[in-house]
């Protein structure tokens, strides 16, 4: 497949593993080049074997100037040197392990287009089935500070699961890559000049309401808790496109029905019945059409129960495909995948869902307990 054909556009999502969000930085990335990175990761199907291509139009959203190019230039330069950073960094540990891993293999930019490879190593973080973060990019396309895309990068982790993050202050210096910065050694220099302008770039051009509690360690601030919800109008606009869709749904519903009776009135008519023949005829029409929309009606009432059934029978048919799309997004594999929707459709009351779910949210969490392999062995039955 032409890679140019996974690209989504602009206005979908950013999909990235957990591991990449947590990652550390030793210094951070300008504006440009963290937005080209976030814009990757719309990719469909992304592998380490694909050589990504970008129209710089595309990323820009206009057809680029000299100075796009010279930033765009700037922006590829510095990836091209980026690496992340995975492990712990106790150096008194026994244990102490560390990955200092470059983010591309190849990074080529001209005048139409911007194309780069991925490191191998990331090959199992691409395009990830579970323990992923995902947003909207447009969410960061005006941002204006590094620090902000970064920070709202940490945060979103949490949105619709959390009300709020709580993080050291020398953890998310190390995730911003400003722990070996002079200027910010001072916890005042650090909030006045990045926290309180991260908040405000955050507040004012995403989707999100943030604020920020200090917390103190004795006199000194060694914590910070973050509190997040999504703005009022992203709310609005998430609960108003299916309303409105049902409204026009309901009104084509309504005009539908209306049209049927006038027809089915003019021919009743054109036979000669009498008004009170036709009123009778018409109610009955009403009852049935009543019965038919509504699954919950006793069996005894429909005529006819056959497409009633159906409609149970398609509703379980939904489930078990849910069932499938789930066990292969938590990475389980597909022998194991059928043997449960086996399972499943023998026992419709099978206790698999409670254990899915769990596994689910153990993978966002980062937690390494339920996984996969306990999952396999309950559906197994060992």
């Amino acid at each position: 497949m032409d890679i140019l054909n996974k690209i989504r556009t602009s206005s979908n999502k950013v999909k990235r593993h957990n591991r990449f969000i947590k990652a550390k930085q030793k210094k951070p990335l300008p504006l440009v080049s963290q937005k080209l990175l976030l814009f990757a990761f719309t990719l469909n199907d992304l592998t380490a074997e694909d050589e990504i291509e970008f129209k710089v139009s595309e990323f820009l959203g206009r057809h680029p100037g000299g100075k796009d190019l010279k930033q765009l230039d700037f922006g590829c330069d510095a990836l091209a040197s980026a690496k992340i950073t995975l492990g712990e960094a106790d150096h008194d540990s026994s244990q102490f392990d560390r990955e200092y891993i470059p983010l591309f293999s190849k990074i080529k930019l001209d005048k139409t287009s911007i194309k780069f490879q991925f490191n191998g190593n990331f090959k199992n973080l691409l395009s990830p089935t579970g323990n992923y973060t995902q947003y909207l990019y447009s969410s960061v396309r005006h941002m204006r500070s590094p620090h902000a895309v970064r920070m709202y990068d940490l945060l979103s982790q949490g949105v619709g699961k959390y009300n709020s993050r709580k993080i050291s202050v020398e953890e998310l210096k190390s995730i911003l890559g400003l722990s070996d910065s002079k200027s910010y050694k001072n916890f005042a220099a650090f909030n006045r000049s990045i926290l309180q302008k991260c908040l405000k770039d955050i507040n004012e051009n995403t989707d999100l309401e943030v604020r920020l509690e200090l917390i103190k360690t004795g006199r000194r601030c060694t914590h910070l808790e973050f509190f997040f919800t999504k703005k009022e109008s992203e709310k609005k606009k998430s609960i108003a496109a299916p309303n409105q869709q049902n409204a026009s749904n309901q009104s084509d519903s309504n005009e539908t029905m209306q049209n049927s009776l006038q027809q089915k009135m003019k021919m009743l008519q054109s036979l000669g019945f009498s008004r009170e023949e036709i009123l009778r005829e018409l109610l009955k029409t009403d009852v049935v059409n009543e019965v038919e929309e509504t699954i919950e009606v006793e069996s005894k009432v429909v005529e006819e129960p056959q497409p009633m059934q159906s409609s149970i029978d398609f509703e379980f048919q939904g489930k078990i495909n849910k069932l499938h799309t789930r066990l292969t997004e938590l990475g389980m594999a597909q022998d194991i995948v059928r043997l449960a929707v086996q399972r499943y459709q023998s026992n419709p009351n099978w206790k698999i869902w409670p254990e899915v779910n769990a596994v689910k949210m153990a993978q966002k969490d980062g937690q390494n307990f339920p996984n996969v392999h306990t999952l396999k062995k309950w559906i197994i039955g060992e």
